[in-house]
């Protein structure tokens, strides 16, 4: 380990589309529960330790189910997205860099995490996120797709929900793009520190994604490829589906 990397997973009780989600159950395993397993693998080797930030009792008493409460950081309720509270939970831990990890991911695996480790012991930078490549067309226009467009050096210009970029010749749909953000973040604790960081953003509340607001106010996030496809869960029809997987 050369540098003090730490996972925290933010777990918020009230989402706004499918609320109480990281307590609902996946088989036996709460999905809180399958996230956190599913990287437990790394702490104390790749990784220097992995937190869970809550925002109520019952997240807390679920969490402490299954892991230590040292593991536990207690946040506000009153974040406005899971940034706000990485950043508040932050201050009570000595991270170095810390690597943003959603509650309902249940599917994700270690080896989606070893490329951006890789880029934070051998660079210095504010943000990383990660993106794959798109399977198809369905999952191209999906809004809940978010769709990502890199310069030569791996930065993101810009990401959306809508289908980007637009094909005028379709011949070229199986090249290089189109790409998907996979919502998998870095962050530099200083960057984490910066106030600027929670300015308002009318791209981020358009699209309703808060890495617009990075962009927006001028910071750059570098992106790395990841030779993974897994899908979060935002709705009830993704939970439902996501059931039939622990059956």
């Amino acid at each position: 380990m050369d540098k003090q990397i730490d996972i925290i997973i933010p777990a918020r009780l009230n989402s706004s589309r499918l609320p109480r989600k990281v307590l609902l159950k996946l088989g036996d395993k709460t999905m809180l529960e399958r996230v956190y397993n599913n990287v437990k693998i790394l702490e104390g080797n790749l990784i220097n330790k992995i937190f869970i930030a809550v925002d109520s009792e019952e997240v807390f008493e679920c969490a402490s189910s299954f892991c230590s409460r040292d593991n536990i950081i207690i946040t506000s309720e009153q974040h406005i997205n899971g940034t706000s509270r990485i950043k508040e939970a932050i201050s009570q831990t000595n991270s170095e860099f810390v690597i943003n990890l959603q509650a309902d991911e249940p599917f994700l695996e270690p080896k989606s995490i070893l490329p951006l480790l890789e880029m934070l012991n051998s660079q210095d930078i504010e943000i990383a996120s990660t993106y794959s490549k798109i399977k198809g067309v369905e999952e191209f226009n999906d809004p809940n797709v978010v769709k990502v467009i890199l310069d030569k050096f791996d930065y993101a210009l810009y990401f959306s929900r809508s289908p980007i970029p637009f094909f005028r010749n379709l011949d070229l749909f199986k090249n290089a793009y189109p790409l998907k953000h996979n919502g998998i973040y870095a962050y530099n604790r200083l960057f984490l520190e910066k106030k600027l960081l929670f300015s308002k953003s009318s791209l981020s509340e358009i699209e309703s994604l808060e890495q617009l607001a990075f962009l927006e106010n001028g910071f750059k996030i570098k992106m790395v490829e990841i030779d993974s496809h897994f899908k979060g869960i935002d709705t009830y029809e993704d939970y439902l589906e996501a059931t039939k997987k622990f059956y």
